[in-house]
C-alpha cells in the first residue's frame, strides 16, 4: 500500500474518532482553528469564551471536507489520460 493511500486511510480513521468525541473545550496546533486570539480578548467577560460547545464537531466536518474535495480533486488529476 502506497504512502498516500495509508495517509487517507488514517484521516478518514481520525475523522470517525473525532466524531465520537463531544468537547467542550478545544485547542488545536494551530490557534486560528479555534480563534484564540479572539477568546483571549474576551477572557475577561463572564462568560469563559473557551467553553463553546460543538465548536470541536464544527471545524471536524470543515476539515473532513476540505479533505473529501481536496481527495476527489487529486484523485481526478491522477486518473486523467
Amino acid at each position: 500500500m502506497s504512502a498516500a493511500r495509508i495517509l487517507g486511510a488514517t484521516l478518514r480513521r481520525t475523522f470517525v474518532r473525532l466524531k465520537t468525541i463531544h468537547a467542550d473545550v478545544l485547542l488545536a496546533p494551530h490557534a486560528e482553528f479555534f480563534d484564540l486570539k479572539g477568546k483571549r480578548a474576551r477572557l475577561n467577560n463572564p462568560v469563559n469564551p473557551f467553553i463553546v460547545p460543538g465548536e470541536l464537531d464544527r471545524l471536524t466536518a470543515t476539515m473532513d471536507a476540505e479533505f473529501q474535495r481536496q481527495l476527489a480533486l487529486q484523485t481526478a488529476k491522477a486518473t486523467k489520460p
